[in-house]
């Protein structure tokens, strides 16, 4: 195996030109590197966090990341690139820079692993106790990706966060109205819930309902694991919730899983307001029936 004295470094340790590679990441050295390069040393190999590109990330080297990137690094190099950053310090001020450069350099990775990049992005935010720049940093990669390519039409199986389903969860509006215009599939469940009924449950914007329901208005009548969203509007004591939902047409004759139908449940259980909401749009179906 070949080897390189570090004269340049503080060290004077034979080590392996791979290594010196490394190293000259780590210490900001581009000439050190561009000299490895000219000398054939190659800058995609490595498993993993030894990858050349993927240590340039973790060290927020925006020069050295691109110097590797027009070395012609696979795809599954720049995949690992991008979900290092994606999921690294996301708090820093260079971030999305770093993002977008890798994105704007890695149009061969398709649009099922830029979703599952997504992903990576989501579960980073999970937690609300993250502070709000951290968050925001999150939300524009989740944009960044979608606007490159990332498959976020596709129905997803049951139990798999959709990115939709995420920034309903954190109540994202403008995020919501984005992905909606992207076309984000919106009957997924996460948890045995639809997007529409876990805004109903949380208590989200209404806003997001008018959204959720304008795009698609069948989601109105979807069951999900905590009751049909009309059910859940009640059960939270919620008349605007529940009008915008009769408005766009929800099934007030559906009966719980208690075999009663929500009207009779309501009078037993909800605000007046409500019950003449629900009463008001039996009588109107009844006269549009006559």
């Amino acid at each position: 195996m070949a080897y390189v004295y570090l004269s340049l470094f503080p060290s004077s340790a034979l080590i392996s030109r791979h290594e010196c590679m490394l190293l000259a990441i780590e210490q900001n050295k581009p000439e050190v590197l561009l000299l490895l390069i000219k000398m054939g040393t190659s800058p995609n190999s490595g498993y993993n966090i030894d990858i050349p590109l993927v240590i340039a990330i973790l060290c927020h080297n925006k020069l050295i990341a691109q110097i590797l990137l027009n070395q012609n690094p696979s795809a599954d190099i720049k995949y690992d690139a991008l979900n290092e950053a994606i999921t690294r310090n996301p708090a820093r001020g260079d971030y999305i820079d770093i993002i977008n450069m890798l994105i704007r350099e890695s149009p061969e990775i398709d649009s099922k692993h830029k979703y599952s990049l997504l992903a990576s992005a989501m579960h980073m935010a999970l937690d609300s106790e993250y502070p709000s720049p951290w968050l925001d940093n999150i939300e524009q990669a989740i944009r960044d990706l979608t606007e490159a390519g990332a498959d976020i039409s596709s129905e997803l199986p049951d139990n798999q966060m959709t990115v939709l389903w995420w920034a309903v969860n954190n109540n994202k509006l403008d995020l919501i109205r984005f992905l909606l215009q992207k076309s984000a599939y919106t009957r997924s469940k996460f948890c045995g819930n639809t997007c529409l009924t876990n805004a109903i449950f949380h208590e989200r914007d209404i806003e997001i309902l008018r959204c959720l329901i304008g795009h698609d208005p069948a989601l109105v009548d979807f069951q999900a694991e905590w009751g049909y969203p009309l059910e859940i509007a009640i059960r939270r004591n919620r008349p605007d919730m529940v009008k915008i939902l009769v408005e766009a047409g929800a099934n007030i004759e559906i009966k719980n899983e208690k075999g009663v139908a929500l009207l009779e449940w309501a009078k037993l259980s909800a605000n007046p307001e409500i019950i003449q909401i629900l009463t008001d749009a039996r009588s109107s179906n009844d006269k549009n029936q006559a």
